[in-house]
This record gives C-alpha cells, structure tokens and sequence, in this order.
C-alpha cells in the first residue's frame, strides 16, 4: 500500500473521530442551553399561575368573611341561644338563614349553642340538616367559642360534602354564648382549575391534598401519614372516612417530582390559610422534547459543516496534486477558490444562527405577553373584591335594619335606610368603573379634573362607617377650617381615598389601646398648596415596612382582614390628580398619612 494512501486514509478517519467529538460536543452543549433556558421561562410562567390561582382561592374565602360577623351581631341569634327551647324563635330564625344563605350562595348557614349542639340551620327542611348535630369536635367551633375566628376545611360529618368552615363568637351582654358557622363550597373553583387544564394541587400542613384539579389526586397524602397524624385527622373526622392514600409521586428534587409516568416542574407557593400549600405543576416533556431536538439539530448542522470541510479539503487536494505541473498563477486562483467555499459554509451557519435567534425571541414575547395579561387580570379581580367588600358590608346592615324597621312600622327611619342604599349602589358603580382603570394601568381621559369638598366627603364616608367606630371603640376628630379648600379629585374618587385612610387607621389600633383616635384634617398653606391628612393612635409602621405599605397585594394585616390594595388605590388616585403621598411615624405616636398637591394643581371654580 503506498505511503500517500495510508496518511490519507489516516487524515480521513481522525477527521471522522473528531467530527463525532465535535457534534456529540456541540449537542450536548445545545441542550442544556435550551434545556436551562427553558427551565427559567418555566419558572417564571409557574410562578405567576401560582399568584393568580392563589389570589382566586383566597378570593373565594374571603368573598364570605363578613357572613359570620353580620350574623354574629344580630340580636335574633343572641335571643335563640338565649331561649333555644322557643319553636317560633327557631322556625324564624332557620328561615332567615335560609334567606340569607340563598342570597349570598354560600352552602350552608347555622347557629350553635355553647355546648356544641346547632339550634338553627339554613338548611334546616332538608335531609341533611344541620340542626340537632353536634360539631363540638371540630376545630373552628373550639377556636371561635374561645373569641377567636375559625378557620377549617373538612368532610362534612352530616352532608359527606368537603367545604371551607368560618366561625364567628356570638356575645350577649359581653359573654360567649355561642357561634355562627358559614359553609363555604369550593368546588367550583376547583372545576374552573379543571377546565383550564392546569395541574393544580392545595396540600395541608399534613401533606393532604385538600383542593385538586385532578379528582383522582384528592384528599390523597403527598407523604406517609404517622400514627400520631392518624390519631388528629380522626379525633376532628377532617377528611371524615377517607382511608388518605398516599399518591405515587416520587420526588426527584424540591422543585422536581414524577407523578404517573410524566416529571413535572413544582413550583410551591405558601398560602397562610391554615398553613396550606399550593403546588403549580409543569410538565418537563415538551422542554425536553424542545432540547433535544434543538442538540439533534445542532449535531447534523455540525456534520454537514464538517462534511462540507472534508469535501473541500478533498477537492482542494485532487485539485492541488492534478494542477501540481500548472504554474503559479493556477495554483493562486485555486488557493482562492478555497477560502471563497469556507467564506460560503462560514455564513450558512451564521444565517442559520439568526433564523434560529429570532425564533425564540418570538416565542418569549409571545409567553411575556400572555403571563402580563393574566397578572393584570389577577390584580384587577382582586381589587375589585377589595374596594367592594366594605359597602357589601354596609348594604347587608341596612338591608337588615331596614327590614326591622318596618316590622316596627318606623317607615321614616326605613325610607332613610334605603336612601343610604341607593347612595351606596351609586357609589359601587363608580367604584367599578374608577378600578377598572386602576387594574389597566390606564388613566382615562379627564381623570383627576373633578374636584371635591373635603368636609362633604367625610360627611358622607362617616355615615358609613359610624357603626364601625362605634364597634371599636374609636372616636373620629375633624379639624377643618371653616372654609375647607377644594381638593382636585372627583367626590368618588375622595370618598374613595378617605374610607380607605379611615379604614386602615381603625385597624392599626389595637383593641387594647387606651387611646383610641382617628382624625382628619385639610388645609391650604400661604405657598397655595393644598394637604389632607388622616392620622391614628396606634402604634406607629414599622421603619423598614414603610416604603413597601402601599405596594399592590403588601398587608401586614392577619389573614382575612384585607388584601394588601387599599393603600395601593390611595396612592395611584393622588398621583393622578397631580399629588403625592406621604407616609411618616408621628412623634406623639401612630402613624400620619397626608396627601399634599402643589400650587399648579389647585383647582379652581364650584366642586363637582
């Protein structure tokens, strides 16, 4: 065999090792690239399904919260636990809950002694009725009889039905008598999980799966249950005779898990109702797919170059040794030749690296665009749950009061409550058109040239909130001059910000204070700016909270008794109007909120 051929034959087989090196190189390079980028886009999509699924349950929970309460506070319950042995007292009272409960599509409304045992039910003329039952085992009848607020999700021991249970106390001359108990049904929130295809799970502080998107996933155990666990769920009958099997998933890290032959990308998010979990899963497949589609493609592009390299360098040598005789200038064009074939394969990949680029750009654009509209849509229902949670309240008491006025056949102080009525449906119906705005983060056209009277505003917000005052306790302080200045926002929208600021002050007392005030005040200075401030009691913000207080969905409130978006509307309708807010720590104690408009936003001419 000559010399020639076997160095040739050589070159070719070490040029073959080292394009398989190259491509198996460059493929595995590719892949986790896309894989880790995918990942990360991943994530961040889990991630914001996470806070608009999450922001929807407690939606769903919180929607309910004031039932209890109102409830709690009317004088026929008390008189029930007072004399539960009175028929007529109890055939009204099931049918008041029965109304109640209709109206506010709740699942169930009832009334339980001190002994555990339910007086009154709303469902009291259907089979599974609640009344004559006995809940003293359950956990939100112990912590509401002991003054605080039940909280528990369980298998109902009469209807076999899961559900959501609040509990409020009910006091009658200071002393605990009993409680009011709301059945909350969730399990149209879980078919709207189910319908957008989403894998979906709520987990509790035992690892049972309370809520799922999957039917088959529920009230299934993430790990083994421990005797001691075992002996709590059947002390309360939680999940009733669920034998809680545990569901064959195999944890391959703490984001990472496989569940019936597919592996998912976990992302947790905690929810502080009674200490639950909930758990977005994202199949890995399609990802894994994409990656290895995208490294197969790699590694043929990388055999084409390097084939296109070895044909060039074959050519060029057949070439070189059949021109050998051929003078210089042959041999020039030929070396040229050369170098043009490189140039040409050089910017095949380049143009191939760019389609390729581009592509994916499109991709995360599009993934971008979509998880802003679904945040957007998230923060918009929950503000709107926010700022008509309070007039609900109000309309439900007048609503009662009224109708016990003209029982009593006070028609004058009746006609009074349903004009109190009617002002506030006008006023909810500003309130959705202003927060539809604020969920946008558009302003519409002519926002903020309204202007308003602070002294009527407050008049019209404190005939709303007159009950609450008196229910904490707390007296509000007005000081106004007697010419109070006229402020550039429209009446709604200054109502709007006074119940919020009053609000948040009442909650930042604490019961126990031994001061209890809110004012309010407003004024014009010589410089022709113009300032409102509210200011409270209580115990001051905390330094490090104070920049966060008015970001959207921020509460240092408990679980419950807000969602974090009071502040955030404040704060976006006085900078519409030209103004800004300030929040500070007052130097005798409790905090100071005061909104200030320069000389430039004055208004001038009649209010709105």
């Amino acid at each position: 065999m000559p010399s020639s051929f076997r160095f040739r034959l050589r070159g070719t087989r070490w040029l073959a090792a080292a394009a398989i090196c190259c491509a198996s190189l460059v493929a595995a390079v590719v892949y986790h690239v896309v894989y880790a980028h995918g990942l990360d886009t991943l994530t961040q999509l889990g991630r914001h399904r996470a806070e608009l699924f999450s922001a929807g349950l407690k939606s769903s929970i919180a929607r309910y919260d004031y039932l209890p309460t109102l409830l709690a506070l009317n004088p026929e319950v008390a008189r029930l636990l007072r004399e539960p042995h009175d028929p007529a007292q109890v055939d009204r009272l099931n049918r008041y809950l029965a109304r109640i409960n209709a109206e506010a599509q709740s699942s169930a409304l009832y009334v339980i002694a001190a002994n555990g045992t339910t007086l009154a039910a709303s469902n009291w003329n259907q089979p599974s009725s609640y009344v004559g039952s006995n809940y003293a085992f359950r956990p939100y009848f112990r912590d509401a009889l002991a003054g605080g607020t039940g909280h528990f999700y369980a298998v109902g021991a009469t209807t076999r039905e899961p559900g959501y249970f609040l509990a409020k106390p009910v006091r009658d001359a200071g002393r605990l008598v009993g409680v009011v108990a709301v059945k909350i049904d969730l399990a149209a929130l879980e078919r709207t999980w189910r319908q957008s295809a989403e894998k979906v799970m709520v987990s509790d502080d035992n690892g049972i799966i309370a809520l799922a998107a999957d039917p088959a996933w529920k009230f299934a155990a993430l790990d083994e249950l421990d005797a001691r666990q075992r002996a709590r769920l059947t002390s309360t009958r939680q999940y009733y005779t669920s034998p809680l099997p545990r569901l064959s998933v195999v944890w391959h890290d703490d984001d990472q898990l496989a569940l019936d032959g597919h592996r998912y990308l976990v992302n947790t998010t905690p929810l502080p109702i009674l200490d639950w979990r909930m758990r977005i899963l994202l199949d890995l497949q399609p990802l894994k797919t994409t990656a290895g589609l995208a490294g197969l493609a790699s590694a043929l592009a990388c055999w084409v170059v390097m084939l296109l390299v070895l044909y060039a360098r074959q050519r060029t040598r057949r070439l070189r040794e059949r021109l050998a005789a051929r003078d210089a200038l042959e041999r020039t064009v030929t070396e040229r030749t050369a170098e043009l074939a490189e140039a040409n394969a050089q910017l095949t990949r380049e143009i191939a690296e760019r389609r390729d680029t581009e592509a994916r750009l499109r991709v995360t654009q599009h993934d971008l665009v979509q998880t802003s509209r679904l945040a957007a849509l998230g923060q918009m229902a929950a503000g709107l749950a926010h700022e008509l949670n309070q007039p609900l309240a109000a309309l439900a008491t007048y609503a009662g009061n009224t109708r016990q006025l003209l029982a009593r056949g006070q028609r004058d102080l009746a006609e009074d409550n349903l004009d109190q009525i009617a002002a506030l449906v006008e006023r909810m119906a500003r309130l959705t058109s202003q927060l539809k705005l604020y969920a946008s983060r558009r302003r519409a056209e002519g926002s903020g040239a309204g202007t308003a009277l602070p002294d009527q505003a407050l008049d019209h917000v404190r005939h709303w909130m007159d009950a609450r005052f008196a229910r904490a306790g707390a007296t509000l302080i007005t000081a106004m001059p007697p010419h109070a200045p006229l402020l550039p926002l429209e009446p709604a929208a200054l109502e709007q910000v006074l119940q919020n600021l009053l609000a948040n002050a009442l909650d930042a007392m604490p019961p126990d204070a031994l001061r209890r005030e809110v004012r309010v005040s407003a004024g014009e200075d010589d410089s022709g700016r113009r300032w409102l401030e509210v200011r409270d009691s209580g115990t001051g913000i905390a330094s490090e909270l104070i920049d966060r207080i008015t970001e959207p969905f921020f509460s240092t409130k408990p679980l419950g008794q807000g969602l974090g978006l009071g502040l955030a509307i404040v704060r976006g309708l006085i900078e519409d109007s030209g103004g800004r807010l300030g929040i500070a720590n007052a130097d005798d104690g409790g905090a100071s909120i005061m909104a200030v408009w320069p000389p430039s936003a004055a208004p001038t001419g009649e209010p709105a």
